[in-house]
């Protein structure tokens, strides 16, 4: 008799454990060969539309919000040259210069007007350069180059990375970073730094752009806890040299 229960106990437990089985495979995720290439091929779109740009200049309002409901609303007009060169120069109402920044390449330069020029190294810049009291996000010179285009920040060149699939968007992780892809357009919709930054990066209103037929984004958002600030690029820009109208 004890023997039959032993018996039966055993045929219990695989059964049981089958059944966990077959439960686990069916709510996995699983992505076939097809879903790994069409993968690669949507990072090798990324890769090829960031070696494209090697210069751009792009026009623009930009809008600071701070804590307590404080905004600011500046004009900008922005010269960038991959990967580490760029020249801004802010505007108030009815086109007053009102700051200059400019990295060579080497150093780093901020110069409101009336004021004393804010000079950093390379290694060492950081939005608070513009506003020490609300800003504080540490960034190089070739992320913020990146992000202002709306191209990928994060490092996926050696395949270091998992990947999802869900409602139509692909979820790119990289330890803790992750970049979302929309499906449909093949493009950035957002990317999530966690490094010991804490940032949240948005594009949107997405352009196509003449010859060289890439779009790039006319809204870029940068979100913090602290802050955010919302770029919204006019839609005709001058990339490597050439003036591009969007495509309507």
């Amino acid at each position: 008799m004890k023997f039959l229960m032993r018996i039966t106990f055993i045929v219990l437990l695989i059964c049981s454990l089958e059944i966990i089985s077959y439960a686990n495979i069916n709510h996995a995720t699983s992505y076939n060969s097809n879903d790994n290439i069409e993968v690669k091929k949507i990072l090798d779109e990324l890769r090829s539309k960031k070696k494209l740009v090697k210069t751009a200049e792009i026009e623009g309002k930009i809008i600071y919000k701070f804590p307590f409901r404080k905004r600011l609303k500046l004009g900008q007009h922005i010269f960038i040259e991959k990967e580490s060169k760029i020249h801004v120069n802010v505007f108030a109402i009815w086109k007053i210069k009102v700051a200059e920044f400019v990295s060579n390449g080497e150093l780093i330069t901020y110069k409101r007007i009336g004021k004393r020029a804010r000079i950093r190294d390379m290694d060492d810049f950081n939005l608070e350069i513009f506003n020490k009291k609300y800003l504080n996000l540490p960034l190089k010179i070739e992320e913020l180059n990146n992000i202002l285009l709306g191209m990928n920040v994060l490092d996926w060149a050696h395949g270091s990375y998992d990947y999802e699939i869900k409602d139509k968007k692909l979820i790119l992780s990289e330890n803790t970073n992750k970049c979302i892809i929309d499906l449909d357009t093949r493009q950035i919709q957002e990317i999530l730094i966690n490094d010991g930054r804490k940032v949240r990066i948005k594009y949107s209103k997405y352009a196509q752009f003449g010859e060289f037929n890439i779009h790039l984004p006319l809204r870029v958002e940068i979100i913090t806890k602290t802050f955010s600030i919302q770029m919204n690029h006019k839609d005709d820009i001058l990339l490597n040299g050439k003036h591009i109208a969007r495509n309507h």
